[in-house]
């Protein structure tokens, strides 16, 4: 499964993202629901990464008012590839 459809996937059921760089291009993301421990996955999407960043303030964490405008976001890439083609980076930047 392509990382950003698995990321949104993962994404979709939760209200909090805690991230930890592993090394220079791959992060550990957990996600929270109610602050309960949902599920995990590496992110090594350099775009996607970039965005989480930003997203993180220097915090290593994402709230719940960021989580719904990526849910919007990867929603409506998700939709534009009917559900089944797999989310590229270059898609991400539009």
């Amino acid at each position: 499964m392509n990382e950003l459809t698995n990321f949104y996937k993962k994404l979709s059921g939760c209200d909090f993202i805690a991230l930890t760089p592993i090394n220079e291009g791959r992060f550990y993301c957990r996600f929270y629901l109610n602050g309960l421990y949902l599920d995990r996955m590496f992110i090594t999407d350099i775009s996607l990464q970039e965005e989480l960043l930003l997203l993180s303030e220097d915090d290593e964490m994402i709230d719940e008012n960021s989580i719904s405008r990526l849910k919007d976001k990867y929603a409506k890439l998700l939709k534009a590839t009917d559900g089944e083609g797999a989310l590229e980076s270059a898609e991400l930047d539009k």
